[in-house]
């Protein structure tokens, strides 16, 4: 009988357990819903903060009126230009101004705060940081405070750029742009062979010969045929790794190689496939920056050897796609560097590329 007891009692002790279950549960999900709406009115009382305290710091300046927009924010007037902004919400944050009350952005806006948030604020502002997600993009540390400084150190910036930023890092447009570099470099090393060859200059191939060797882990050709035979297969696998032409433009270089009689006949196909190598450079420089609204593509993401190959067919082509206004050198500059040689040290600091180079033009 004391066995029979005790199996109902437990038997009782389980119903009851079950029956705490759901209540438990309701329990549970009333605080839940109790925290989420004292968060959410919290969230409104800050708003509202700070949203009055920046009307009434834009009142006190007796540069603009400040009416409702109907929406919950409200709409700053330049009392003078009759310019009108809307503001509202969290973002209600008087603009960092100069004397004359144009606002600052920048380095200039980025100069007038602490020294402990210049650097947070600039890698969200360029894509070096990811924004907040969730519940971090709505708090009053990120709304209020870091967010408004971002947009004004940078209007353009948005919570995409560092996934773009990204993506020409580790993703697919960052490993084509390593094709590229390494492409962009054996053939211009090929290119100048071809030149060596052609100028009989036996200290030129023999420094190229060294370079060639570097980078391809191959010997450089000596003669002709064996130079257009292995110079060929560097331009056709260039192309098709990069995809920097189709099976047209790989058929017509083929042609062009095979029909060169001499290293100058040689050294102007590979100038050809060089502008296709450049272009699909220039294609990746667009996309960079517009999908970062960054502008440091060629310093950041190009080999010294490929900026200076950029910079040259830049410098050839001032009208087309190449032309970039970091690396473009002007017609003017390059005639006072070959007018005064002794400019060379001054030229190439500013531009960043050889001046040897363009002294020959």
């Amino acid at each position: 009988g004391y066995g029979e007891t005790g199996a109902k009692l437990n038997q009782d002790q389980i119903d009851q357990q079950n029956k705490l279950i759901p209540l438990q549960m309701d329990w549970q999900k009333m605080q839940a819903d109790r925290d989420y709406r004292n968060q959410s009115l919290g969230l409104d009382r800050d708003r509202l903060a700070q949203e009055t305290a920046y009307k009434n710091a834009v009142l006190a300046q007796k540069k603009y009126t400040i009416t409702p927009d109907g929406m919950g924010g409200f709409i700053k007037t330049n009392n003078k230009t009759d310019e009108t902004q809307i503001m509202g919400g969290s973002m209600g944050q008087l603009k960092t101004t100069d004397a004359d009350g144009k606002e600052l952005h920048g380095d200039d806006f980025l100069k007038t705060l602490p020294t402990g948030e210049q650097a947070i604020v600039k890698a969200y502002a360029s894509g070096d940081a990811a924004w907040p997600q969730g519940y971090g993009a709505v708090k009053p540390m990120w709304t209020a405070n870091l967010l408004p400084k971002v947009l004004q150190y940078n209007p353009n910036a948005n919570g995409q750029m560092y996934g773009n930023v990204q993506k020409f890092e580790t993703g697919k447009q960052g490993d084509q742009i390593k094709y590229l570099n390494t492409a962009v470099a054996h053939l211009d090393t090929a290119q100048e062979l071809a030149n060596a060859l052609d100028n009989n200059d036996t200290k030129m191939l023999n420094r190229v010969s060294n370079l060639w060797k570097t980078e391809t882990g191959e010997e450089a050709p000596t003669n002709f045929n064996t130079a257009k035979q292995i110079i060929s297969n560097e331009v056709i696998k260039a192309i098709s790794n990069t995809g920097a032409g189709g099976v047209a433009d790989r058929e017509y270089l083929q042609k062009q190689m095979d029909a060169a009689g001499s290293p100058k006949q040689l050294a102007g196909v590979v100038q050809t496939a060089q502008k296709l190598l450049v272009g699909q450079l220039s294609s990746a420089k667009n996309q960079y920056e517009d999908s970062t609204n960054r502008t440091d593509f060629l310093q950041k993401k190009l080999t010294p050897k490929t900026r200076d190959v950029f910079a040259r067919f830049s410098a050839q082509s001032p009208n087309s796609d190449v032309q970039s206004s970091s690396t473009s050198i002007p017609q003017g500059a390059i005639d006072m560097l070959k007018s005064n040689p002794a400019l060379a040290a001054q030229f190439e600091q500013k531009y960043g590329v050889k001046a040897s180079q363009y002294m020959g033009q």
